[in-house]
């Protein structure tokens, strides 16, 4: 479920859920800050978003499975997904995303786990470590697929894996200036 935030302002510390300043729903507030205003007046300054009933149950359940998954509710975490999400260019001159890096450790792994076990039963892999398979870039294109081994598919994944290393440093780093 797609939460869309707005900037507010209080001269009082909002609650982060709010369920009694409306009848029609309830406010989610986030990045509370405390700041001083002009002429000294302090007052907090905060992210916040008004959901129905219904749609504050979903988005209840999705913050659960998130936090189990080690995600946050933050702005900090929003941006640090949108930046997996951005195609960046591989030394092949394609473009590919971060958040792929899932799919090609699976690939990896199976392709490790099935010439372990060829060999155990006797067969010479040498052959096998030449075959290509297409990879899709960030386009989805079939003409923009490109044909890669195993070699390759592990440097596009330790490429990728470095990319998102440096992101989710870049968000700690932002989250821990809050």
């Amino acid at each position: 479920m797609q939460t869309f935030y707005r900037q507010a302002e209080s001269l009082t510390m909002p609650p982060e859920i709010d369920t009694k300043s409306s009848s029609d729903g309830i406010y989610i507030r986030r990045n509370i800050k405390q700041v001083t205003g002009s002429e000294g007046v302090k007052k907090y300054q905060y992210q916040e978003a008004f959901l129905s009933f219904d749609q504050y149950e979903a988005y209840s359940r999705d913050l659960l499975v998130n936090q189990i998954n080690g995600e946050d509710n933050s702005q900090e975490f929003e941006n640090y997904k949108k930046q997996l999400d951005n195609p960046i260019k591989f030394t092949n001159g394609h473009f590919y995303k971060a958040k792929w890096i899932g799919l090609y450790a699976s690939i990896i792994k199976d392709f490790k786990d099935i010439l372990e076990l060829y060999k155990l039963a006797g067969g010479d892999i040498t052959e096998y470590l030449k075959i290509k398979t297409n990879i899709y870039d960030a386009t989805g294109q079939p003409e923009q697929a490109v044909e890669m081994g195993i070699k390759e598919i592990i440097e596009l994944y330790l490429f990728l894996y470095s990319y998102k290393e440096q992101c989710f440093n870049e968000y700690k780093q932002a989250a821990a200036g809050d």
